[in-house]
């Protein structure tokens, strides 16, 4: 199994918050965990991939889209343009394509911009 979708999905779970104003983000999430577990079936399905695996992958996809939101929610809450800047990430992964999404070179501008807005968070005491 790739690399990249386990990132691709430990990236996106990671950014939802539990903020009112975060439902947007939460919903746009949703589509984008949606959407990563059905390239990823098609993926396993295209590769011949065995069922055992492929049920392991897609329990910890589930997994990840439902916990690993919460380690980043402190920062959306506190950092309005934080929020933007994810919801922008999400719509960008949104908007592309299984193959897009699975490569490598899934990430985009706009999240590259979340990215070095989180590392910088981070940073700070």
């Amino acid at each position: 199994m790739k690399k990249a979708v386990l990132m691709t999905i430990a990236l996106g779970c990671s950014m939802a918050g539990g903020s009112a104003q975060s439902f947007d983000l939460d919903k746009k999430l949703l589509d984008y965990c949606e959407k990563a577990k059905a390239c990823t079936l098609k993926q396993i399905e295209t590769e011949q991939i065995p069922e055992q695996y492929r049920d392991m992958v897609m329990a910890n996809m589930n997994t990840m889209c439902a916990g690993v939101k919460e380690q980043f929610t402190p920062y959306l809450k506190q950092e309005p343009a934080m929020l933007e800047s994810a919801e922008q990430c999400i719509d960008s992964l949104n908007k592309m394509s299984c193959d897009e999404l699975m490569s490598a070179e899934r990430e985009t501008k706009e999240c590259k911009t979340f990215n070095k807005m989180l590392e910088e968070k981070e940073q700070q005491p």
